[in-house]
């Protein structure tokens, strides 16, 4: 694994639980020297939206590997 996808992994739980520690000043020092503000910018998104379906995910007591996608309606596959 590279440096770079390392740091990006780091910082995902970084930016999830600043309201317990707030933001690593060291993991922030590392990120603006291998991100740019746009990458930055993505990898915080990323990290929100990660961090709220992980929330959805609790909060209906989801259990993981039971999800089976919905199957198409015999209709729809006939007209396709």
């Amino acid at each position: 694994m590279s440096d770079r996808v390392g740091l990006a992994l780091g910082y995902d739980p970084t930016a999830s639980v600043t309201q317990y520690k707030g933001f690593s000043d060291a993991v922030y020092d590392e990120v603006i020297q291998v991100f740019n503000e746009k990458e930055i910018a993505d990898l915080t998104f990323a990290a929100a939206t990660i961090n709220s379906w992980n929330r959805i995910a609790i909060a209906s007591r989801m259990v993981p590997g039971l999800y089976q996608p919905a199957k198409k309606a015999a209709a729809q596959t006939t007209a396709d």
